[in-house]
């Protein structure tokens, strides 16, 4: 099965370390918009491979996410550079929409174009996909 994760920041990271505890054979396709970061961590955890029942993991671009039956969207701004810290602000995360929604639609605009049968997920998937979801993708899950 084919995975792919937009995104590497430390959510990203930590969907694709649990992944090769997961399964055997899964082939991981890791994107990011600075293409470093995704090679640093396809490299790490190529290193886990001879522990672990992994596949493929590998650094790449939207083409290389063509085909994958899931992807999983970890991209957007995070709660620190969004300005998210305060643990008692009722609205929370739910705060960083307004700058993560275009960021997502750009994501899901190459994801329909490479793999428009994928199950895509991201978080809070409500808010984030549904605007987007029903003009692109009839696939979508998530919290």
């Amino acid at each position: 099965m084919k995975v792919a994760i937009i995104g590497v920041g430390a959510v990203g990271r930590a969907a694709a370390s649990a992944l090769p505890q997961r399964g055997a054979g899964i082939e991981l396709v890791l994107v990011d918009r600075r293409r470093e970061l995704a090679e640093s961590v396809a490299l790490d955890l190529d290193h886990a491979r001879p522990v672990s029942p992994w596949g493929l993991v590998m650094a790449g671009s939207y083409d290389d996410v063509r085909n994958s039956s899931i992807v999983v969207i970890c991209a957007g701004t995070n709660e620190k550079a969004g300005g998210a810290t305060d643990k008692y602000d009722p609205v929370g995360r739910l705060g960083l929409l307004d700058a993560n929604v275009p960021v997502v639609e750009h994501i899901m605009e190459q994801i329909v174009r490479v793999a428009p049968d994928a199950v895509i997920s991201s978080s809070p998937t409500r808010r984030i996909l549904s605007p987007i979801s029903s003009a692109n993708s009839p696939a979508t899950t998530g919290s």
